[in-house]
């Protein structure tokens, strides 16, 4: 694989499981989802850009598939802008 590790942090996009396996299919190592909780600036502009689509959004909830590493930082991020702020402390 050409991919060692993938470490994805407020991802705006919503949860397609079908795409998170074919992920894990080419990457060799770990793949982490950073998502938080309180990050609603995400949530509300995804969901108004995207609005027919009702699915979680990976940046805001765990993603439930094998080999899927989920990391709750909901105590860092409090809004999207927050990522770029804590990345050191994240990664």
């Amino acid at each position: 694989s050409i991919v060692e590790d993938v470490i994805v942090m407020g991802t705006p996009n919503h949860v397609s499981i079908p795409s998170w396996a074919a992920a894990r299919r080419i990457v060799a190592g770990r793949i982490v989802n950073c998502y938080s909780r309180r990050d609603y600036v995400l949530s509300l502009m995804f969901r108004f850009k995207r609005a027919r689509v009702m699915k979680p959004i990976c940046g805001t909830t765990p993603i439930d598939c094998p080999g899927i590493e989920n990391v709750d930082v909901s105590d860092l991020i409090a809004t999207h802008s927050n990522y770029c702020l804590k990345v050191g402390e994240i990664l």
